[in-house]
């Protein structure tokens, strides 16, 4: 796992026009409005940005968050931080790309 196990899913995936991205995925069971700030802010962190570069996983991210059990305030937080959102029902929120 790049950086040091601090991503819990990382997939090369590809756009319509075949373009690469990669998807990251932070995992929590019961998810909250916290949690995906402080994955947010580590996602637009530079030094993070290049540590997942160093690692292999040069971007763009599609940025995501899981959870069995996403509490209201995540909810809110994954449309205020552009996050995407996926529980055990799919994707409940799209992400932006962050180059």
């Amino acid at each position: 796992m790049p950086v040091d196990g601090e991503v819990d899913i990382v997939a090369e995936v590809s756009d319509p026009h075949r373009e690469r991205l990669w998807a990251v995925v932070e995992a929590k069971v019961r998810l909250s409005y916290q949690d995906v700030e402080a994955w947010a802010q580590r996602m637009l962190s530079e030094g993070f940005r290049r540590r997942l570069a160093a690692a292999g996983v040069p971007g763009p991210y599609l940025v995501y968050a899981f959870s069995i059990r996403p509490d209201p305030g995540a909810y809110r937080a994954v449309e205020r931080f552009d996050i995407g959102l996926l529980t055990s029902e799919g994707e409940e929120a799209a992400p932006a790309l962050v180059s």
